[in-house]
């Protein structure tokens, strides 16, 4: 059946435009082989030729004996979603005796063809009809999973240039891996099937209020890195692509769609520094910092249970003693990661990304609600009767810059 056969013109299948979703074009055969010479003792192939797409080419094999029938259905070419943009003329270079320029379009359509030849000189005779058909595919199934559901964000150590920078390094970002899966209504695998992987992240998550120009994940597939992949799936109805995250903490989603608008499926992602404790409001001291000097971060006073006792501890000998309210200024967000002050993604605090660091204001509020300052010294002092509470402590005095101190605990 492969090649051209004088005396045995090819058919034109004419498939109309319309609303093709999630079709498939079939075509059944029975063909039946007599006396077989050496020469053609050997397989047979069906082409089909979309004129927009190049030819498509499906094999029919022949056992070498002298007869031989086969019957079968060959999936000749998948419309999924809405198909051809126009009209698609289909080229069989096969062996059909009927009508050329036959219309099918809705499931259902199908045009049958019967065939007889009997070349001269090379002894064989083929005899048979194909069916060429539409069916609807049902119940596209489309899932997605990721390898981890958590992922820590960018921590203290992630920034690049020299020590002090605050210029963060997407290019420590925790990767994952990502898989797609495509099945038919019977859990069928789906080869070929095309969707589109795209990357978000859910807004006004992980205690940033801002969202324009905010960085999203990026897959990796074939050497090629993007927030947005087309892809299609293998002949085990799967995609598998790595996986960076925004590097935020947050939600990263992943949504894949494929060929319709029902075909779809989400994933999300956690980024962030487990174990984490809000510092609520308390009569000895005053939590200040959220959305000071236009910084859109509302959730800024989170750290681990460490630093939240030892800043409670500290406050307490403070307004025991002096009658002091200290003024907690920045921490971490809700769900840790990089604190961009700045509102523009980039740098941010040197630190305030583990929950370990705090700002506590160089001034502090007096039993008369005057401000009185604090010395270095005195701090420190308070933290050294705490002896025992933490492993580690270090104050940073950027009061005659910042009019804070910047502490650390562990």
């Amino acid at each position: 059946m492969s090649g051209s056969y004088a005396g045995f013109p090819a058919v034109d299948f004419v498939f109309l435009p319309g609303t093709h979703e999630n079709t498939r074009l079939k075509l059944t055969y029975n063909l039946t082989l007599n006396n077989l010479d050496a020469y053609y003792q050997k397989d047979f192939s069906l082409t089909m030729m979309p004129l927009y797409l190049g030819p498509y080419i499906f094999s029919v094999n022949v056992p070498p004996d002298n007869q031989v029938t086969k019957t079968g259905t060959i999936d000749v070419f998948d419309f999924y979603g809405s198909g051809l943009p126009s009209e698609g003329l289909f080229n069989f270079s096969m062996h059909l005796n009927g009508p050329s320029g036959l219309r099918i379009n809705d499931a259902g359509d199908s045009a049958v063809f019967s065939y007889h030849e009997q070349e001269a000189g090379l002894n064989y005779i083929l005899d048979g009809t194909a069916i060429l058909y539409v069916d609807t595919i049902k119940g596209v199934k489309i899932s997605v999973a990721v390898l981890d559901e958590t992922l820590l964000p960018l921590l203290d150590s992630h920034n690049k240039g020299p020590k002090n920078a605050r210029v963060i390094d997407f290019a420590k970002v925790k990767p994952t891996k990502v898989t797609v899966t495509v099945t038919d209504g019977s859990n069928t695998p789906m080869a070929d099937y095309p969707v589109t992987i795209t990357a978000f992240v859910r807004r006004n998550s992980g205690g940033h209020d801002h969202n324009v120009t905010r960085p999203v994940g990026r897959f990796i597939l074939n050497n090629d890195t993007a927030s947005v992949m087309k892809c299609t799936t293998d002949v085990k109805g799967e995609i598998k692509l790595d996986y960076l995250c925004s590097g935020f903490g947050g939600i990263d989603s992943i949504y894949v769609k494929g060929a319709t608008r029902k075909d779809t499926a989400t994933v999300t992602i956690a980024l962030n520094v487990p174990d984490f404790v809000e510092l609520t409001s308390s009569d000895h001291f005053v939590l200040i910092g959220a959305n000071a000097g236009g910084s859109q971060h509302s959730k800024n006073h989170y750290g681990k249970a460490n630093l939240i006792n030892t800043l409670k501890n500290i406050a307490d000998i403070a307004y025991s003693e002096k009658s002091y309210k200290l003024r907690f200024n920045d921490m971490s967000l809700i769900n840790g990661g990089p604190f961009d002050i700045s509102n523009n993604w980039n740098t941010p605090h040197q630190n305030h990304r583990e929950g370990v660091s705090v700002d506590i204001s160089s001034t502090a509020v007096a039993g008369n609600g005057s401000n009185r300052s604090i010395a270095e010294k005195t701090l420190g002092n308070w933290f050294k009767t705490l002896k025992g509470v933490f492993r580690y402590y270090s104050i940073q005095d950027e009061s005659a810059t910042l009019s804070h101190f910047h502490v650390t605990v562990r």
